[in-house]
């Protein structure tokens, strides 16, 4: 189950605690997060007042990733850095309450000292900085930011950059701290798929599979023909063993267009998963993805508690059943987590709703 969001005036890390949290634990001065072998991913330290003071992220291997300081009013201040699994110092930021005032790289990430496209992506980055003064207003430039940020590791930062164009875009569209260039004013569907195409990979990798499930619908949404979006949620969804859906998308590459490169990668995924799963009957949900109705088949009775759970972990909907058959159409378009209650025991099922 997706943890607890903690309301902070920082922008990224609500974000980034939901979808990696299975367990929390709250002393009065830290709050931890942590990954599914129970290894630290998140901890953030307060001040006597409870304001954030400090937050540190954890790669998976429990190395320290990134750490952020805050002034009294909880914006980030002075030298924060970023570090490699081995400890190295990559990068070091410097911010005065709330801004960025410089950039300092001390290493690329994993040892690509000589990797030219790293190379290449720190200068046009460095030409992002210098042209804004480290502090974008235009979405194209945050945009920007927030992708050549990725391929640098900084993921917090560019979850960030990303999530500010998506407010700018989806939630405050007429902020006027940020600016769409005409350009870009005129492709706003096309920004917006890869906009959330961008987080929803960001999510996949952190293994935040809720928010990445919900951003690659957000993504299709805007673009419902494209097979690259299309295959990599279906893989996302594959190596996450949620088969059923899947196969949904996979064969939706299929009926585009057999000739195409994903079509075909799409073809021989499809080919094997049939083959492993000649024989499987566990519980699943049908149809799924869905619009009105669904039921819920090889369980031992129809008649059961049900509690539908958006991508945030809130509970939106919840009753009995008695003949397996759940009624979805109050639901908003979505991804879900279903659970249902069968002699005391839980199962949890994905569902998207259309």
């Amino acid at each position: 189950m997706i943890g607890k969001k903690i309301v902070l005036i920082l922008l990224l890390l609500p974000f980034l605690l939901l979808g990696q949290v299975k367990d929390a634990e709250k002393s009065p001065n830290v709050t931890q997060y942590f990954y599914d072998d129970h290894t630290i991913s998140i901890q953030i330290w307060y001040s006597a007042d409870q304001k954030p003071d400090s937050t540190k992220t954890y790669y998976p291997n429990g190395k320290l990733n990134e750490v952020f300081y805050f002034d009294e009013n909880g914006l980030k201040d002075s030298n924060c850095f970023q570090f490699n699994k081995e400890g190295e110092k990559l990068v070091t930021w410097n911010f005065s309450h709330g801004k960025l005032i410089s950039r300092t790289d001390h290493k690329f990430p994993d040892g690509k000292d000589n990797d030219e496209k790293l190379k290449k992506a720190l200068q046009l980055l460095t030409q992002i900085n210098v042209k804004t003064n480290y502090n974008p207003t235009r979405i194209n430039d945050l945009y920007n930011r927030g992708v050549l940020r990725i391929s640098l590791g900084n993921i917090t930062l560019a979850l960030e950059d990303l999530k500010k164009v998506e407010y700018a875009l989806d939630k405050d569209p007429k902020n006027k701290n940020l600016v769409l260039s005409d350009t870009l004013e005129k492709k706003k569907t096309a920004l917006r798929s890869l906009l959330y195409e961008r987080e929803a990979s960001i999510y996949g990798a952190l293994d935040m599979e809720s928010f990445a499930y919900q951003y690659y619908l957000k993504a299709l949404k805007n673009a419902p023909d494209d097979l690259h979006i299309l295959y990599s949620f279906a893989s996302l969804l594959q190596g996450r063993q949620q088969n059923d859906l899947a196969r949904f998308y996979l064969q939706k590459i299929v009926a585009h267009k057999t000739d195409h490169a994903e079509a075909k990668l799409a073809l021989a995924t499809l080919h094997k998963m049939e083959t492993e799963e000649a024989d499987n009957k566990k519980p699943s949900v049908y149809p799924n993805p869905a619009q009105t109705v669904i039921a819920v088949k090889n369980v031992k009775t129809k008649q059961f508690d049900f509690e539908f759970f958006n991508f945030e972990s809130k509970s939106v909907l919840k009753g009995k059943t008695a003949d397996g058959s759940i009624n979805i159409i109050s639901l908003e378009s979505g991804f879900y987590n279903l659970k249902v209650t069968l002699d005391n025991e839980v199962t949890i099922f994905k569902v998207i709703k259309e």
